[in-house]
């Protein structure tokens, strides 16, 4: 009697049956398999390289490859996808020596011949290049092209988290797929338009921002995902484009609202040119970062002009500054300013609610010239947070008591602001100036938070590929 429920009933008892109860309940009777199989295939997680104990949870995902190639309809129902390779570091220099799936299996790829053969079929109608390399690769059982036919798939996907390993501008399979789908005529390549894609967590060339690899190509790796014409939210991890990053025609992405880079070695004439094609932008997280062997520095005007492109839409603004080296610094390296003029007045950023941005590119780097962080910030935010992170400069000139006089008068009159946070290179400012800057925000009605500034990687991961870091 139980299974003549309506099926409406159902999805709602099943939506709170955890996955492994799924999974035993898809085999009871052909109604519950009918019932529960959509929601077995909605999010695919599959990890590479993690401890045993938790890559032994991992699904196979060759064989779910095999199942999309025998039942295509089964790829509708993926609509969150998750792949990460914690393989990735290995194979920067080496993309080859990518682990082979079919090795990992212990009984070879499972595919029978006529399932290779449509999948090598997939690669022929979607005219993927080299088609040698990606024959090659496939019946290597590569790992990166198993997943790019996959997502070759995914018409419905609506959100994707990817990271995998030997993605350089020689071999960019899994961008490619990106770039077939959305830059030419997709239904005759057999390419989904990626129309429901709303969300996408992509690492193109690692996670450390002082790792870098020369190989990493803008328009083969991250174009394309700015054609994907209902992205909502974009998180990339991606190190050192080389402008002009739109070589040819600037997308327009009105659809995008929440841009993130992590891990990211951008610096504002980049931003200002990705900026350009994202007008509805109400979210930006951006690392900024110089190479100071090359007096490299941050030029606040041409910062500012970037960032007037969104000034009517974004509500939440985070900017760092960071410094790196890429190679032995020089002794008179911290004896110029590392940041040059300020932001200038933000009132125009009208709808501006949280705000994290270093003093100096706010107030300039002397603070015998510096503005009142009353002159310069939007009268509607409700939470700032002030970076101190420019300490290991010796012309660096911002005392605790500048800092403090900076930030009492601007608290005195910050009627609607609800948490103030100071960001330091150590977590503690000193006793005295930790209980002033308390009994101010105390005062004011503000939470205060005094927090380090995290550091710029793990501390000993992939520790032999960081350049000197200051």
């Amino acid at each position: 009697m139980w299974t003549h429920l309506p099926v409406e009933l159902w999805d709602l008892i099943l939506h709170h049956v955890a996955q492994k109860d799924l999974a035993t309940l898809n085999s009871v009777c052909e109604t519950l398999h009918i019932l529960t199989e959509p929601l077995l295939y909605a999010e695919i997680r599959w990890t590479e390289g993690e401890p045993s104990e938790v890559s032994q949870r991992s699904p196979r995902i060759h064989l779910l490859l095999r199942s999309i190639l025998n039942r295509p309809e089964l790829a509708f129902h993926i609509k969150h996808a998750h792949f990460r390779s914690y393989f990735v570091f290995m194979h920067w220099e080496q993309p080859n020596l990518i682990p082979s799936l079919w090795q990992d299996d212990g009984v070879g790829s499972g595919f029978t011949p006529k399932e290779m053969a449509t999948a090598e079929g997939l690669i022929e109608r979607a005219k993927l290049c080299p088609k040698k390399e990606w024959r090659e690769e496939l019946q290597r059982g590569a790992s990166d092209v198993i997943i790019a036919i996959l997502l070759s798939q995914l018409s419905k996907l609506e959100r994707l988290d990817l990271e995998v390993p030997g993605q350089t501008d020689e071999r960019p399979l899994v961008g490619s797929i990106f770039r077939q789908a959305l830059t030419s005529a997709p239904s005759a390549l057999g390419l989904p338009r990626f129309e429901s894609l709303k969300a996408v967590d992509v690492s193109v060339d690692g996670r450390n921002i002082y790792c870098f690899h020369p190989k990493i190509d803008f328009d083969t790796q991250v174009a394309s995902l700015f054609d994907l014409p209902a992205v909502e939210s974009l998180t990339i991890s991606w190190l050192a484009p080389e402008p002009p990053i739109w070589p040819g025609r600037q997308p327009i992405t009105p659809t995008l609202t929440t841009l993130i880079f992590k891990n990211s070695r951008l610096d504002e004439n980049i931003l200002g040119q990705l900026l350009a094609a994202t007008p509805n932008l109400k979210r930006l997280e951006c690392p900024l970062a110089y190479d100071v062997e090359i007096d490299e520095y941050c030029r606040c005007a041409k910062l500012r002009s970037a960032l007037e492109q969104i000034e009517t839409t974004i509500e939440s603004l985070t900017i760092s500054v960071k410094f790196w080296s890429s190679g032995e610094k020089d002794e008179t390296w911290g004896l110029y300013p590392g940041v040059v003029g300020s932001i200038g007045s933000m009132k125009e950023y009208t709808r501006l609610k949280h705000l994290e941005m270093p003093l100096v590119v706010l107030l300039g780097w002397y603070p015998d010239y510096a503005p009142w962080l009353w002159d310069v910030l939007p009268e509607q935010l409700e939470t700032i947070c002030c970076r101190d992170d420019m300490t290991i400069f010796e012309t660096y000139k911002w005392s605790r008591e500048e800092m403090l006089e900076e930030f009492t008068d601007y608290l005195s009159g910050a009627s609607v602001l609800k948490e103030f946070t100071l960001s330091l290179r150590e977590a503690r400012w000193g006793e005295r100036y930790d209980s002033e800057l308390r009994q101010v925000c105390e005062a004011a009605g503000v939470a205060c938070r005094i927090v380090a500034i995290k550091p710029p990687y793990e501390q000993g991961e992939n520790m032999n590929r960081l350049p000197r870091l200051i």
